[in-house]
């Protein structure tokens, strides 16, 4: 997967493996390789996720762009989807890297849940938004030294449509 969000490590099961989608003609943007993909409840089509999510009880992600959709204006077209799977890792770019300049300071965010914020049309981890009680992304322990300015992360079950 590239793009804005990568696989830091496997969960005990290991690679989840991918889901062809449908995305509907017309969409307003387009899904890149390693963007989060949304798919509603009951809903045939995905999308490609907006800033300020995932919201627990709220947004439903199928999980990370693993290509990118092929749909035009006027034609519906697919997308390949790596699948949320608990314990999986992600690693993706922090939102202000001001707040993460130390081992110590990463580590006050550890556990802590969040969104994603998009700015530039790239998604990031959105640590001026820690601690949200409803965020669907949780930050997990990182090396500082060996990562800098990144954040992993792992996707709570309650935002996966599958859950």
């Amino acid at each position: 997967m590239l793009g804005d969000i990568q696989v830091l490590g496997n969960g005990a099961f290991g690679y989840a493996g991918d889901e062809e989608y449908q995305v509907n003609s017309g969409t307003t943007a387009s899904i890149a390789a390693g963007e989060p993909v949304a798919k509603a409840l009951g809903q045939r089509y995905a999308a490609l996720a907006t800033t300020g999510t995932p919201i627990v009880a709220t947004d439903y992600y199928a999980g990370f762009a693993s290509s990118a959709s092929t749909e035009t204006a006027t034609a519906k077209g697919t997308v390949h989807v790596t699948k949320l799977v608990p314990g999986v890792i992600y690693i993706g770019a922090v939102d202000d890297t001001t707040l993460i300049t130390t081992q110590a300071l990463y580590d006050a965010y550890v556990g802590k849940r969040t969104i994603f914020t998009v700015t530039s049309l790239k998604f990031l981890i959105d640590l001026t938004d820690a601690d949200n009680a409803d965020g669907g992304l949780v930050v997990e322990p990182l090396d500082v030294k060996k990562y800098p300015g990144k954040v992993a992360f792992s996707v709570r079950r309650a935002v996966s449509y599958l859950a």
